[in-house]
C-alpha cells in the first residue's frame, strides 16, 4: 500500500513523458498555487484535504488518504474506471499531489486540523 506522498509522487510520473508533462499535468500546475486552491490541510486522522474552485464557482473536495487512495469530487474522475482513478487521475488530484511532494520548491502549506 502506498502512502499520500508516495501516491503523489506516483501519480506524478504517470503524467509525464520523455517530452515533460502531459496536459492534465500542466494544468495541475497552473491550479496548485493558485486562488483557486481554497483550503489545504491535514485531518485529525492524517487524511490530506485540498478544496479547490472549479470555473463555475462549484467547490471540489480532493483527498490523500492515510492509506493512500485517492478521491476527488469533480465529474471527470467520476467518469474514470477504478483503475485510471487510482493511476491517472484528475487535474485537481495532481494539484494537490504538487502541493503534498513540493514539485517546485514552495513551502508546504499543511497545517495539522485542530
Amino acid at each position: 500500500m502506498r502512502t499520500k506522498q508516495e501516491m503523489a509522487e506516483y501519480l506524478i510520473l504517470q503524467n509525464q513523458n520523455k517530452y515533460g508533462d502531459n496536459k492534465l499535468l500542466a494544468r495541475a500546475r497552473m491550479i496548485a498555487y493558485s486562488e483557486k486552491v481554497k483550503r489545504h490541510y491535514l485531518t485529525k486522522k492524517d487524511h490530506s484535504l485540498m478544496e479547490i474552485e472549479g470555473s463555475n464557482g462549484e467547490t471540489y473536495e480532493v483527498w490523500f488518504f492515510d492509506t493512500g487512495k485517492i478521491h476527488c469530487t469533480c465529474s471527470f474522475f467520476d467518469g474514470l474506471d477504478p483503475f485510471e482513478r487510482q493511476a491517472v487521475g484528475c487535474k485537481h488530484l495532481l494539484a494537490h499531489a504538487i502541493h503534498l511532494i513540493n514539485a517546485d520548491g514552495r513551502n508546504n502549506i499543511n497545517d495539522k486540523a485542530a
